[in-house]
């Protein structure tokens, strides 16, 4: 009887959370003040630097033994679209492992034979991650899974 019973919790409870469309603390959408706050203000604006005007925000993150700068880029109308994680220490092929784990076999490996540059992409049902780097110097890229109509897939 116990057995049943923990099925059948097991079975409701993987039907009874909505899938979410998020990266970590943030959810698609947010404005930039919101993944502040959920951020507790970890994710601060970026100074004068040059960079890609989308990203307004950016912030540490770690992982297990992984860490990361995380960079938030936003639509044109200011919504959350897409986070990059660059990652700073560790190194490259656990990573790779640990997002092979986590999502299985990539849906596509552009990676070079020689495994230098590496190009690795993966489809959940409702985000797209992609991994692109030189060596050890690799960037994890998620955003929303959208159709060119704006709508989610």
């Amino acid at each position: 009887m116990r057995a049943i019973l923990f099925v059948a919790v097991s079975i409701f409870s993987i039907f009874a959370v909505p899938a979410q469309a998020a990266w970590q603390y943030t959810n698609w959408g947010m404005s930039p003040t919101q993944v502040q706050k959920a951020s507790k203000n970890a994710a601060v604006p970026i100074g004068d630097v040059e960079h890609d005007a989308s990203v307004k925000l950016t912030a540490p993150y770690s992982t297990g033994s992984f860490k990361f700068n995380a960079s938030f880029s936003f639509d044109e109308s200011n919504k959350l679209d897409g986070v990059q994680l660059k990652l700073v220490q560790d190194d490259a092929r656990e990573l790779i492992g640990a997002l092979h784990n986590k999502y299985g076999e990539p849906a596509n490996d552009s990676s070079s034979p020689d495994g230098i540059l590496k190009a690795l992409l993966w489809r959940t049902k409702t985000d797209v991650i992609s991994i692109m780097g030189v060596g050890d110097a690799l960037t994890v890229s998620y955003r929303p899974r959208v159709g060119s109509d704006g709508k989610g897939l």
